[in-house]
C-alpha cells in the first residue's frame, strides 16, 4: 500500500523520565514529533500526499510545488499545487492532520483535485516515470478525483496495531492520453483507459496488526548484513481493508474486502524466507478503478501486465533470499520465487458471506509463475526473469525494478 514517507520517532513514546534524562522539554518534544510518528503507516492516512515530479502518457510532464510543516500546536499542514504540461491541467491538495489529546489518536481532513492511479501498489510513480520517459511504457492508469476526505487513526500501542476509519466524497473522471513521446521510442504507450465517471461517496476501514521486525509501516526492509541475527527473526503482519459506497451519495454501489498476510523468517543472515498472501472479494458492481488485476509487476511476474482481472482474486508470493557477502564486490543477492494466483468475475449469485465466493475456486484454477532475481543488499534495484509454468511455450519475462519489494 502507498503511504507518506515520514518515520515515527522513538522520543514520542518516551515517558517523563526519558525526557528529563535527555534534557528535552517534554511539551516541545511532543509537539515536534507527534505527527511524524503517525504518517509512515502502510495504509495512507490522507489523500493529499505531496506528489513528486512525474511523466506519464495522460499528463505528460507533471511538476508540483509542495510544502509540509508542523505548527506549534502540534497540527501538521501539507499542501501542493502542480501542473501537467501535457493535459494543461492544474492539480492541488490541502490537508491537516490533528492530534486529538494524544499522538495515539489522529484526525485528518483533506481537500483535493488530484490525478491518481489504482496501481500504485504495483510500482512507484518514480519507477513508472523513468520507464515512460525512456521507453514509452506506461503502466499506471491515472484518473481524476476531486473531493474531500476525512480519517481518524488510532494506534494505542507502540508496535503491532493500528486502525484507520474514514470516508470520502469524490467525483471521478477519465484522463485521455495526451502524449506519445519517449526518449528512445514513439507511439509505444498503451491505449488510454476509461473509468466509471460520476460521484463516489464511501466509508473505508484499515486494520493492521502483527509483530514484524521487517515492517517499517511504509514498506519493507531487506536487512541483509552481518548483524541481521541481532535484530531479525520471524515476523508477521495481517492487514484487513474494507470499502463500502453509500448509495445516497454515490452513483456506483459496491463493497470491497481485502485480507493480506506477510510472513518473514530470517533463517540466518544469508537465508531469508518471505511470503505474502492476498485475498480480495467484492459485492455489487465493481467499477474499473477498483477492479482486481493480476499479472506482471508486483503480482504474477511471469504473466503479461494485468493479464487476469475480476471481482475476486487470490494471490500468493513466496521468495527465498540467498546472500553471500564475501563473494561479490557489489554484494548482490539471489532471490528464488514462486507466484500463484487467480482472478475471476463474480457469478452474480448473492450471498451474505463475501468469503464464500472463494469456495468455488479450485487449486487447478491457479496459475503459477516462477523465476529468479538479482538484487542489491538495500533493495534499491532488482533484476528479475520469470515465466509461466503451465504453458511450455510461455515466453520469459524480464523486469528491472527500483526500490521494489516484489
Amino acid at each position: 500500500a502507498d503511504g507518506t514517507e515520514k518515520e515515527w520517532d522513538e522520543e514520542t513514546w518516551n515517558d517523563d523520565s526519558d525526557h528529563q534524562d535527555s534534557g528535552c522539554n517534554e511539551d516541545e518534544d511532543e509537539n515536534e514529533n507527534r505527527i511524524s510518528v503517525w504518517t509512515g503507516f502502510g495504509a495512507s492516512l490522507n489523500n493529499t500526499e505531496n506528489p513528486e515530479i512525474r511523466y506519464n502518457r495522460q499528463e505528460g510532464l507533471f511538476l508540483p510545488l509542495s510544502t509540509d510543516f508542523d505548527l506549534e500546536i502540534g497540527i501538521n499542514f501539507r499542501g501542493y499545487v502542480g501542473y501537467g504540461f501535457g493535459n494543461k491541467k492544474m492539480r492541488y491538495g490541502v490537508g491537516l492532520t490533528i492530534p486529538v489529546f494524544t499522538p495515539k489518536f489522529l484526525a485528518d481532513l483533506s481537500v483535493y483535485d488530484r490525478s491518481t492511479s489504482p496501481d500504485m501498489w504495483r510500482l512507484s510513480g518514480t519507477e513508472n516515470s523513468l520507464v515512460a520517459f525512456l521507453f514509452g511504457e506506461d503502466y499506471l492508469d491515472y484518473y481524476e478525483a476531486r473531493g474531500v476526505s476525512g480519517n481518524v487513526l488510532i494506534r494505542p500501542f507502540k508496535h503491532g496495531f493500528n486502525l484507520r476509519l474514514g470516508g470520502y466524497s469524490e467525483d471521478h473522471s477519465s484522463m485521455p492520453n495526451v502524449t506519445t513521446w519517449g526518449l528512445f521510442t514513439k507511439n509505444n504507450f498503451r491505449a488510454d483507459t476509461t473509468v466509471f465517471e460520476g460521484k463516489f461517496g464511501a466509508m473505508t476501514a484499515h486494520l493492521e496488526f502483527g509483530v514484524n521486525p521487517w515492517r517499517n509501516w511504509g514498506g519493507w526492509n531487506t536487512y541483509f548484513n552481518s548483524d541481521a541475527n541481532e535484530y531479525l527473526g520471524t515476523g508477521f503482519s495481517i492487514e484487513l481493508d474494507a470499502e463500502k459506497t453509500v448509495p445516497e451519495y454515490s452513483d456506483a454501489n459496491f463493497q470491497i474486502y481485502k485480507a493480506t498476510t506477510h510472513l518473514a523468517w530470517a533463517i540466518s543472515s544469508d537465508f531469508i524466507l518471505y511470503n505474502r498472501t492476498v485475498f480480495a472479494t467484492s459485492d455489487g458492481v465493481l467499477v474499473p478503478q477498483r477492479n482486481n488485476d493480476l499479472g506482471g509487476y508486483g503480482s504474477l511476474r511471469g504473466l503479461r501486465y494485468r493479464e487476469m482481472a475480476g471481482d475476486q482474486s487470490v494471490m500468493n508470493n513466496v521468495e527465498l533470499w540467498i546472500g553471500n557477502h564475501d563473494s561479490f564486490f557489489i554484494d548482490p543477492y539471489l532471490v528464488l520465487f514462486l507466484d500463484s494466483g487467480y482472478a475471476r468475475p463474480w457469478s452474480g449469485v448473492p450471498t451474505t458471506d463475501q468469503w464464500q465466493k472463494f469456495e468455488g475456486i479450485r487449486l487447478s484454477d491457479l496459475r503459477h509463475t516462477a523465476g529468479a532475481s538479482i538484487m542489491d543488499e538495500d533493495g534499491d534495484w532488482r533484476l528479475s526473469v520469470a515465466r509461466e509454468l503451465e504453458n511450455a511455450n510461455a515466453a520469459w519475462r524480464f523486469e528491472l525494478r527500483l526500490q521494489a519489494r516484489l
